[in-house]
């Protein structure tokens, strides 16, 4: 390449000017501004439904239970009971603890609480579950 090509080149328009690499970074900081909050409200909405899923499985113990109790007794047990020995054996759901109170005398109400130091952390749900009746 003789020094006539070369300085053609350094004169040419190559490469990019200040004004497009500036009009570049605002495009990409708009997009930023835009996308992080999106992102945000997203890892809230899994967590909320990754805790809808622990009061799924609560109440699925809570089923799986009150039939036990059905099929060793003979009778359907109250609310109060089942809500009592579930928040003494099973409140542990992975990344979530489950908590159980009583909802009148035929209904349990299921809360799942991420864990702290959790990927779950912040994550909360609630639902009831209607034991059988005669």
């Amino acid at each position: 390449m003789n020094q006539k090509e070369q300085k053609g080149r350094l004169n040419g328009e190559e490469g990019f000017t200040l004004i497009e690499i500036i009009a570049v970074l605002i495009v990409l900081g708009i997009l930023a501004a835009v996308a992080v909050p999106k992102y945000m409200n997203m890892t809230e909405d899994a967590k909320n439904k990754a805790a809808v899923g622990a009061v799924a499985e609560g109440k699925a113990r809570v089923n799986q239970y009150a039939a036990s109790y059905i099929l060793k007794s003979g009778s359907i047990p109250d609310a109060e009971k089942v809500a009592e020995a579930m928040n003494k054996a099973f409140t542990d759901a992975g990344d979530f603890s489950l908590e159980y109170k009583e909802s009148g005398k035929t209904a349990v109400t299921i809360t799942a609480n991420g864990l702290k130091a959790t990927p779950a952390a912040g994550g909360t749900a609630s639902g009831t579950v209607k034991l059988p009746t005669t």
